[in-house]
């Protein structure tokens, strides 16, 4: 019955939305990155556009998930220094990518799951990628959420 629920009220935010079904990663990061962190059948939504967020400064939202996983990205203007989440990295931090090019990536536990959210300076951009599991089996996640944020970021430039 909670599957059932879920299922319902991601398609009422879907049809509220525009209707059109989404592709998941909403066409800013490959469908199969984001499917391989949400498991099969996701649902997305996505809120802005490239165009609007370049023009007007608007942020883009995209959620694809299912009611036990989610991968939440969302690109946003910000040009000046960007301070880190604090009180909110309960797991502490890691780093994704290599010595010379890395993002951090905040780890917390909700639950019997978790959430990894990963920030990426793309250029006056900042792309965040929030992955949440209903689990705690979340090694790898913050590499996969470096992936996901350097193809928005691409598609940015």
């Amino acid at each position: 019955m909670r599957v059932l629920v879920a299922v319902l009220l991601l398609a009422g935010a879907l049809a509220a939305c525009g209707g059109r079904p989404e592709q998941a990663g909403c066409g800013l990061a490959d469908p199969a990155r984001v499917t391989a962190l949400t498991g099969a059948h996701p649902i997305t939504t996505r809120r802005g556009t490239i165009a609007d967020l370049q023009d007007h400064g608007d942020a883009l939202r995209c959620t694809t998930g299912t009611p036990d996983r989610s991968v939440d990205i969302e690109a946003i203007r910000h040009p000046g220094p960007m301070p880190y989440p604090r009180r909110h990295c309960a797991e502490g931090w890691v780093f994704a990518g290599s010595p010379a090019d890395y993002a951090p990536a905040c780890q917390v536990h909700q639950g019997r799951g978790g959430t990894t959210l990963l920030l990426r300076r793309a250029g006056e951009y900042v792309v965040t990628v929030a992955v949440r599991r209903s689990d705690l089996h979340w090694a790898g996640d913050a590499e996969e959420a470096l992936v996901i944020a350097d193809q928005v970021a691409a598609r940015l430039e």
